[in-house]
């Protein structure tokens, strides 16, 4: 079970990373191009980039809802040291790292 949880908030980290590398694109291409397409083309572009948004507002409610949200503030410099001792630890990210020493610390195992 606790495999399934990781994979499940590793991939809808990915897929938020794409969905912003996709949008970023899009308003560049967008941006650059607003010249160039037909009014046809500009409005099949405006309907692309509003089905994305509508997907990234999905994505972003459903995070809202079965997620809680936890900042850490590191100096400069101690984010790239950490990184290395979770990935040498056999950690794939920095939240997995610290989510199972939180629950070691409490002594449970991870949801």
């Amino acid at each position: 079970m606790q495999y399934a949880i990781k994979n499940k908030v590793l991939k809808n980290t990915i897929i938020s990373d794409i969905i912003k590398n996709t949008q970023n694109i899009i308003i560049k291409v967008y941006k650059m191009s607003k010249n160039i397409l037909n009014d046809t083309e500009l409005a099949e572009f405006e309907k692309l980039k509003s089905q994305k948004q509508k997907q990234l507002d999905r994505q972003n409610k459903y995070n809202k809802n079965n997620y809680d949200r936890a900042g850490v503030v590191l100096k400069k410099g101690e984010k790239d040291r950490i990184k290395a001792h979770y990935i040498k630890r056999g950690f794939s990210s920095f939240n997995e790292y610290v989510i199972a020493l939180i629950y070691d610390d409490m002594g449970e195992k991870p949801l």
